[in-house]
C-alpha cells in the first residue's frame, strides 16, 4: 500500500488532479519521486487529446498553441512556474548565495520575476504555435513532459541540498534512493527510445538538451545557491521543456518527423 500512497502523494503534490488523501510520512514518501514523471505523462496524454480535438474541430493554430501552453499550468497548478519566478528573481539580484536563498524564500513576487515569466510564456506560446498536429509531434510532447520530470527527480536526489530542513531535503531523505533512481532511469530510457523511434534527430536533440540543462543546473545550484532547492528544480523543468520544444521544431522543420 505504501507504493500506492507514494503515487497519491506525487499527484497531490505536483498536480491539481483530484486524488484520495494519504498521510505525509516517510514511509508513504519512499517512492514518491518515482511517480513524479507520471504527472508529465498525464499532461502529455491530455495534450495529445487536445491536439486530436484541435484537428477534428479545425481549430486555429493560435487556439491550439494557447491550449498547449495553458494545459500544463492548469494540471500542475503552476507549481513549477512558481519556482521559475522565484529563481529568476534570485538570479537577477546578482547577490551573494545567502541573499539569493533569502529571495527564494520570499513569498512576494519581484519585478524581475514578472518580466521573466511574461517573456517565458510569450516564447513558449510562440513555439507551440509552430507545432504541427501530426501524431509524431503529439507523442514527442508526452516524452518531453515525462523526461523533464525524470531529470528534475534526478536533481532532487543527486544534487546536494543547501538546507537539511527544507521540503526538497525531506523528499530526498525519505526516498529509497537506489530503487527510485533505477525506476527513473528506466523511465528515461523508455522515453528516449520512444522519442528516437519517432524521430532520431528530434530524440537525439532532446537527450543532448536534457544532459546540458542538467549540468548547467548542477553548476548553478552549486555556484549561485551553494546547494539544490525545490525552486531550482522547478526552474530547470520549465527551461528544459521550453528548449525541448525547440528541439521538436528543429526536427519538424527539417522534415525529420
Amino acid at each position: 500500500m505504501s507504493v500506492l500512497k507514494s503515487m497519491i502523494l506525487a499527484f497531490s503534490m505536483f498536480s491539481r488532479i483530484p486524488v484520495p488523501k494519504a498521510e505525509w510520512n516517510q514511509k508513504n514518501m519512499k517512492y514518491m519521486m518515482a511517480f513524479f514523471p507520471l504527472v508529465g505523462t498525464v499532461i502529455g496524454l491530455i495534450l495529445m487529446g487536445w491536439g486530436y480535438m484541435a484537428g477534428s474541430l479545425k481549430m486555429s493554430r493560435m487556439l491550439f498553441a494557447c491550449g498547449v501552453t495553458l494545459i500544463p499550468i492548469a494540471v500542475t497548478g503552476g507549481i513549477h512556474l512558481d519556482g521559475f519566478c522565484d529563481t529568476a528573481d534570485a538570479l537577477s539580484s546578482h547577490a551573494l548565495p545567502e541573499k539569493k536563498r533569502d529571495i527564494l524564500k520570499d513569498p512576494h513576487i519581484g519585478s524581475f520575476a514578472v518580466i521573466s515569466v511574461c517573456c517565458y510564456l510569450m516564447l513558449y506560446f510562440s513555439l507551440c504555435y509552430e507545432l504541427s498536429l501530426k501524431r509524431d509531434v503529439l507523442v514527442m510532447l508526452i516524452c518531453i513532459h515525462t523526461l523533464s520530470r525524470v531529470l528534475s527527480g534526478f536533481s532532487v536526489l543527486m544534487i546536494p541540498s543547501d538546507n537539511h530542513k527544507g521540503t526538497l531535503s525531506a523528499f530526498s531523505e525519505a526516498s529509497d534512493k537506489n530503487v527510485v533512481v533505477l525506476i527513473l532511469a528506466a523511465i528515461l530510457i523508455c522515453c528516449e527510445v520512444t522519442a528516437i523511434v519517432v524521430s532520431p534527430v528530434g530524440g537525439g536533440l532532446i537527450l543532448i538538451n536534457g544532459a546540458i540543462c542538467f549540468l548547467l543546473l548542477k553548476r548553478m545550484a552549486q555556484n549561485d545557491f551553494e546547494g539544490m532547492r525545490g525552486d531550482l528544480a522547478g526552474f530547470f523543468l520549465q527551461i528544459n521543456e521550453l528548449l525541448s520544444l525547440v528541439c521538436i521544431i528543429i526536427a519538424q522543420k527539417g522534415d525529420f518527423m
